[in-house]
């Protein structure tokens, strides 16, 4: 269970109670909230926000080890990212929760009105935007961190990479997700093998994006630890699973194999070790079809 590779013993079971109690009030949260003017159309605002709180729900129970549970409040959370159109929701879909056919004809819905829009050559005028693409806020449309999850979202469904080299022109450093990495990651992990790289080979290259980004969730929760107060309520922000960080391990697991797990390890600090293997095993099991998690 990722919690047991963060605290210590003594911390253990008083964190779980608390996490469980937060991951309640979220889900209770979701649930008012969704619950306000039935039947009316619900604003991008409200859907954003049950998005948030059912992304926060999952990461909870990941962390508790909880994975049926956790592929139910991803799900609710990625369908609201779809019904917003945004890239994000089906990256997670394609990544995370595979077998989900009525997510993969929404996800499919969204990643067709994206691609139309990505083929035309910027700049792009109002007017030349297909029409179906009009719920795109202008906002997403010319987000980078947008275009990032479009890129993983396209590579795993077909192994393909989208050509977005113009767009990404002066944008590579491009902070995207909570950890800040540079959209450059997003970009060579969605194009693992999809084309020659130079510099070292896609396998050191991959585990050095994915130790980084783990690493840095590893010692943000090792900083929240130094305010007892606020760790032990969970009020610290920092988050013991990010699904960015997850997004790029599937992609990677699912093109270089799960030796990528020892590339990682020797690539962070060993205090860090077993933080690293357990969201990655994390990482295996929120992406398994029910029949490889039955054979387990």
């Amino acid at each position: 269970m990722l919690l047991d590779a963060i605290a210590n013993a003594r911390e253990r079971e008083p964190l779980y109670e608390t996490l469980s109690r937060r991951i309640s009030y979220l889900i209770g949260r979701a649930e008012s909230v969704s619950q306000r003017e039935p039947g009316g159309s619900e604003s991008w605002r409200k859907i954003m926000v049950l998005a948030t709180l059912w992304i926060e729900a999952a990461e909870g129970t990941v962390t508790l080890g909880q994975f049926k549970q956790a592929r139910e409040y991803l799900r609710e959370a990625v369908l609201k990212l779809l019904d917003l159109a945004m890239p994000f929701g089906a990256a997670l879909q394609r990544t995370l929760l595979i077998e989900d056919a009525e997510l993969s004809r929404k996800a499919g819905h969204v990643m067709r009105v994206w691609g139309r829009y990505m083929m035309i050559p910027p700049p792009i005028e109002p007017e030349s935007i297909p029409s179906d693409a009009t719920e795109l806020s202008a906002a997403a449309r010319e987000s980078p961190q947008q275009w990032a999850y479009f890129a993983l979202a396209t590579a795993s469904a077909d192994g393909r990479f989208p050509d977005l080299a113009s767009k990404l022109v002066g944008m590579k450093s491009v902070p995207v997700g909570r950890l800040r990495l540079p959209l450059d990651n997003y970009q060579f992990i969605a194009e693992l093998r999809s084309r020659p790289v130079a510099g070292p080979p896609p396998e050191i290259a991959a585990a050095e994006v994915i130790a980084k980004s783990l690493l840095g969730l590893y010692r943000s929760v090792q900083w929240a630890r130094e305010n007892r107060y606020l760790w032990a309520r969970m009020l610290a922000p920092a988050p013991m699973i990010d699904f960015d960080t997850a997004l790029l391990i599937a992609r990677t697991l699912t093109v270089l194999g799960a030796g990528i797990v020892e590339r990682v390890q020797s690539s962070i600090p060993e205090d860090a070790h077993v933080y690293a293997v357990e969201f990655i095993k994390a990482v295996r099991e929120l992406r398994a079809e029910p029949e490889e998690r039955l054979e387990r």
